[in-house]
């Protein structure tokens, strides 16, 4: 607060600087000494008014306490000190060292931002995984949702897998390094020609990892084995169109004594590869479809593997003789073929084997186009059968029907789905017959309103799955004014 009497004595001082101004321009000079200590002291009381203007208060710091400038002065008028002398003398002690600490701080500050700024920005893909850290869970979904992949959690919502596989999905180097970075990761599906090498090597130290599906990607043998041959718990492996992968990359995978579950679809393996198939005393599952270099012969390898259950072949080299060798494997439970060119007799021989038939539960047949509904008659012959898929399929469901007058011969099915075939309402009709039946889909053909009906009064069903029929008007009408059962399922 500013002391009224100082205010007064300033304004009489600016207005004799201002007489003062004028007699100069207009030429006059003061004579005596007396005038020009006053005109002196004029300027020099003005310039701390200008000052005072500006800071509004300047604090001075002596003994430990705060001299405002009404004290300052008030110092001046008691010790007789030229009021210039004494402001310098403050400055210097006090002020001085306050400025050079604000200036010391103000550079301290402009070189770490000059520091912090010059720092090139890594790549994540090339920082190094810290096991120590945290990984940012939230950031990696967001990643992974921009790459259209999705993630499967446990039952306590810990991620346990990827899945960088599926439909408009990628995978690049990034993402697949953020991936890796997560805990407790034990599935992973790949896809995408965009992942290097390097980056793909990196999967080694996922030795949790238990499945491991890898699509259209551009890696080679050597990549391939030495990653696989560092993860110990792997027990399910899917190479799917890797051209650059030959049965130097394949073979050893015969060998595995942790692999239980391992296809090889699309793929360039020969009988090469297959000699080596008896090595494996783990393998349970094996999918070789469409490898177009394994000719029927090859298939011979199949019989030294007795404990194979489940078996997925498919292709044009797939004929009758292929048939003949599987009729000889005594634990196969499960078997599909796609399209194939095994004729009607060949499928009827195979379905009559005693080995066969006695040990078959799940049989699936997609695209293989000399399949009648007269061939399709043959499964009665499997009484352990319990799902039947086609898709596909050049059938009405005739042979369904004819099935069904057999109630006590024929397969007791609990799983049946018939995907794009020429079922017609009979057959449709023929359902209620299979009371034991808990599963039916029907996929990609014409419903009425009357097949709806017959569809949904199958009361024993847990789940109907009508996904990309198509419906008339009376059927859509149908469905909108009838109270759906819980079972019922459409997209």
């Amino acid at each position: 607060m500013f002391d009224p009497s100082v205010s007064c004595a300033n304004n009489q001082s600016e207005r004799d600087l201002q007489e003062e101004t004028r007699t100069r321009k207009a030429g006059y000079t003061s004579k005596t000494t007396k005038e020009a200590t006053r005109r002196s002291t004029i300027v020099s009381v003005f310039a701390i008014q200008q000052q005072q203007t500006k800071n509004e208060q300047i604090r001075y710091t002596r003994n430990n306490s705060v001299v405002g400038m009404t004290g300052f002065w008030q110092y001046c008028a008691t010790t007789g000190q030229p009021i210039d002398q004494v402001d310098a003398v403050y400055g210097i002690v006090f002020l001085m060292p306050y400025q050079i600490v604000q200036y010391f701080l103000v550079v301290c500050l402009v070189v770490s931002c000059f520091i912090a700024g010059c720092r090139p920005v890594k790549n994540i893909a090339e920082t190094p995984a810290d096991p120590f850290v945290k990984p940012d869970i939230a950031f990696i979904l967001l990643k992974l949702e921009e790459a259209f992949g999705a993630v499967e959690r446990d039952s306590q919502g810990t991620i346990i897998g990827v899945n960088l596989a599926q439909e408009r999905a990628s995978a690049t180097d990034e993402t697949l390094k953020l991936t890796l970075s997560l805990p407790n990761l034990k599935k992973l599906r790949l896809a995408g020609g965009t992942i290097s090498a390097a980056a793909f090597v990196d999967l080694k130290t996922q030795t949790d990892l238990e499945e491991l599906f890898l699509l259209d990607m551009t890696i080679l043998d050597e990549d391939l084995l030495s990653v696989i041959s560092l993860l110990p718990k792997l027990r399910r492996l899917t190479l799917r169109r890797l051209p650059n992968i030959s049965d130097t990359g394949m073979s050893p995978l015969f060998r595995s004594q942790t692999l239980r579950q391992l296809a090889l679809i699309d793929m360039p393996l020969s009988g090469v590869a297959l000699q080596t198939i008896d090595k494996s005393a783990t393998l349970v599952a094996l999918d070789i479809r469409n490898c177009a270099q394994v000719v029927p012969d090859d298939f011979k390898h199949l019989v030294r593997l007795p404990q194979l259950v489940d078996l997925k072949i498919g292709g044009f080299a797939v004929n009758d003789r292929c048939l003949e060798i599987i009729a000889l494997l005594p634990a196969l439970k499960g078997l599909t073929l796609d399209d194939s060119m095994v004729s009607a007799q060949g499928f009827e021989n195979l379905m009559a084997t005693s080995l066969f038939a006695g040990s078959l539960e799940t049989l699936v047949l997609n695209r293989n186009m000399t399949l009648s509904d007269d061939a399709l008659l043959a499964v009665g012959n499997l009484p352990r059968l319990k799902r039947l898929i086609l898709g596909d399929a050049m059938v009405t469901g005739k042979f369904l029907e004819r099935l069904a007058e057999k109630e006590e011969q024929r397969p007791q099915f609990n799983d049946i789905a018939l995907r794009k075939t020429l079922l017609t309402e009979e057959a449709i009709a023929s359902f209620k017959q299979y009371s034991e039946l808990k599963s039916l889909q029907i996929t990609g053909i014409a419903l009425s309103k009357k097949g709806i009906a017959i569809l949904l009064s199958l009361s024993q069903l847990d789940r109907l799955d009508l996904s990309d029929c198509f419906f008339d008007e009376d059927a859509r009408k149908y469905l909108q004014e009838t109270e759906l059962p819980a079972f019922f399922f459409m997209e």
